[in-house]
């Protein structure tokens, strides 16, 4: 295990699944109480060191923190993303959740599906803290390209597919219509159909994921008896890096509301300057090698 200079330990994890690997960075804060543990996931094609900015966020506020690569992604876990499907990310974050007994997930974007399905199927409750949370795959994924990939793929016009800057096979879309990974109504259903607190941190005027959309999970969840805390953020950007302060506020935001789910005083979070972040991300290059702060932008 490694010390850096910031006050946080960090090793490596790896899980087996039959016969390939789940590699988990964790991140433990050196305090006199751990707050509590956090499986963070990310959006589709990026990997786990480059969530270390909003890791960052939640250690130095307490927590400690499992950041997966997802297999057949990109990372350092088994697999290529060109085999990519959202049911084998429900998987790992079960495996995940298996392996650290973590009862809390920030997940972020198309990941945020994933861990809906993933605690539908877990044995426990589950709090899911999910940012830019993605509740209609095939919305999303249309507004990001300009095509209905999910119709060139069922008439056979699509071979293979590019899913936010990825090419994978067409396999992918067709396990998100065949495990229900499609529609609002498809999350609605797994949001009603599991145990555990959710909340929504949205962009009002997210160009990938509309918030209307967003407000009517939460609308329709309710009606159910289902409550969802909807956080509602000033940003017109689903890529929230290409705007460092945009990316401070959700993180913050993300940061807060774990404390509040925690139990613990959100009044007095501790935001991290924006350069003792790179100084951090500079200091633990021996283990996660050309980590950057933004964690959005593609690896290719």
């Amino acid at each position: 295990m490694m010390q850096s200079n910031n006050d946080i330990k960090k090793d490596i994890l790896n899980i087996k699944v039959r016969d390939q690997k789940i590699v988990v960075a964790v991140d433990e804060p050196q305090c006199e109480k751990i707050l509590g543990d956090i499986i963070v996931t990310p959006p589709f094609g990026v990997t786990a060191k480059r969530m270390f900015s909003l890791s960052y966020f939640l250690t130095q506020n307490g927590f400690r923190v499992y950041r997966p690569d997802f297999r057949c992604h990109l990372g350092s876990s088994s697999g290529e993303i060109t085999d990519a499907r959202l049911s084998t990310q429900v998987d790992d974050i079960l495996a995940v959740i298996k392996e650290t007994n973590c009862s809390l997930v920030v997940a972020l974007s198309l990941s945020t599906r994933a861990a809906l399905r993933a605690r539908r199927l877990c044995q426990k409750p589950i709090s899911l803290v999910l940012v830019t949370p993605v509740v209609s795959i095939r919305s999303t994924l249309e507004a990001a390209s300009g095509e209905d990939i999910f119709e060139g793929v069922i008439n056979g016009r699509i071979r293979g597919t590019d899913i936010l800057g990825n090419y994978v096979k067409n396999d992918f879309v067709k396990d998100c219509i065949n495990s229900g990974f499609e529609t609002w109504e498809d999350t609605l259903e797994d949001i009603i159909s599991s145990d555990g607190h959710t909340t929504f941190i949205a962009g009002d005027r997210d160009p990938w994921v509309s918030f209307e959309m967003v407000q009517k999970v939460v609308q329709e969840s309710l009606k159910t008896g289902v409550y969802i805390h909807l956080i509602s953020m000033q940003a017109a950007s689903h890529k929230i890096n290409r705007n460092p302060a945009v990316a401070n506020a959700y993180f913050e935001a993300t940061t807060r509301d774990c404390l509040r789910i925690v139990g613990s005083n959100t009044t007095s979070v501790k935001i991290p300057d924006f350069k003792d972040i790179i100084k951090a991300i500079g200091e633990q290059r021996n283990l996660y090698r050309n980590a950057i702060l933004s964690p959005w932008e593609s690896e290719k």
